[in-house]
């Protein structure tokens, strides 16, 4: 088909044509999405469909349990994932603003006020379904939930009160995603255009209790 694998993404493949520009393969597994100008998508869908055998299932729109809108830029989001919490776990009724307590990390749990088999799956089950979402749409309580998911070993109160806190912030605001914004536009065939990624981290120092370090972004 004419695509170059990427140096920087095995899994991402692309050719650059005269008349459209760039287009760009993404494959993981057996899924494939095609990205470009329209012509030369449905060109290059068409060649995929000589090839092997596959299902063309239309617009990028939904995706690992993910809803893709494409009004302004592209937004990721959850809806089915923030109604399961709604519907498995016992949010507290109050919404919650922030995803976490500011400046308290959860502390190791003990012998005395380790929770029974029972509630230790049902926290392990609800933090691995905050892993996903922080992964495909709320990566803005990543850090929270990393600080969870060093306690899934031994669980205590406090950490299943963390995660229905994180869980119920996520739900209050149905609405936030990640979202792929450009802030330029590119026509997809000027070579020589530089993108420019911007980013934000913080971290704080020695707030473990237990190890005395820890990384809150």
């Amino acid at each position: 088909m004419g695509c170059k694998r990427s140096d920087a993404d095995p899994c991402m493949y692309f050719k650059w044509t005269e008349a459209a520009g760039l287009l760009i393969w993404l494959s993981w597994i057996d899924d494939c999405v095609c990205f470009g100008q329209e012509v030369s998508v449905e060109e290059s869908k068409s060649e995929m469909k000589n090839l092997f055998e596959c299902e063309d299932v239309g617009n990028f729109d939904e995706y690992v349990i993910c809803k893709i809108s494409r009004e302004d830029g592209f937004m990721f989001t959850q809806p089915v994932m923030l109604q399961s919490f709604k519907d498995e776990f016992d949010l507290p009724e109050r919404e919650q603003r922030v995803p976490a307590l500011a400046g308290v990390p959860l502390t190791k749990a003990t012998d005395e006020n380790e929770l029974c088999p029972a509630e230790t799956t049902y926290f392990r089950k609800g933090v691995g379904k905050l892993l996903h979402m922080t992964r495909w749409s709320k990566p803005e309580v990543c850090s929270s939930v990393r600080d969870m998911a060093r306690h899934m070993s031994k669980v205590a109160q406090e950490h299943v009160d963390a995660m229905h806190r994180c869980m119920a912030n996520c739900a209050a605001f149905p609405e936030r995603g990640w979202n792929l914004k450009p802030e330029r536009k590119w026509d997809g065939k000027d070579k020589d255009f530089e993108f420019v990624l911007n980013g934000r981290s913080d971290s704080d120092y020695a707030s473990c209790k237990a190890r005395r370090r820890n990384v809150s972004g």
